[in-house]
């Protein structure tokens, strides 16, 4: 006959009795799902539901570590098109102060040659 421990389900109280074949089990009064811990002669139970949450939490902070990079790239994305905006406005500003520095030594050259 196998060895067994009484232990009382972490989520309804009832009692439940644990072999020592047994790693993982189904409460048989709530259903809810169980692991079964053992350490130093100590036996626990641990509702699978727990190791989910650790689960989802970890998928939780890659998804905001995601995010977090995704946030980044469309800052530095935002960053690049203003930056080229603003290229783009210095570039014409060259360009329109060249033209008219050409336009006012085109009149000088004039100028000297009438007083000459």
């Amino acid at each position: 006959m196998a060895e067994f421990v009484t232990l009382s389900c972490p989520t309804c109280g009832g009692k439940l009795k644990i072999t020592n074949d047994i790693d993982r089990f189904a409460c048989s009064h709530c259903g809810n799902e169980h692991v079964v811990k053992r350490s130093g002669g100590i036996v626990s139970l641990s509702p699978v539901v727990d190791g989910l949450k650790k689960i989802k939490t970890g998928v939780d902070k890659r998804e905001r570590e995601r995010k977090m990079g995704q946030v980044a790239r469309e800052r530095m994305d935002d960053m690049e098109r203003q930056r080229s905006k603003e290229l783009a406005a210095l570039q014409n500003e060259k360009s329109r102060i060249e033209s008219e520095m050409a336009r006012h030594r085109r009149i000088l050259e004039q100028l000297c040659r009438q007083r000459l």
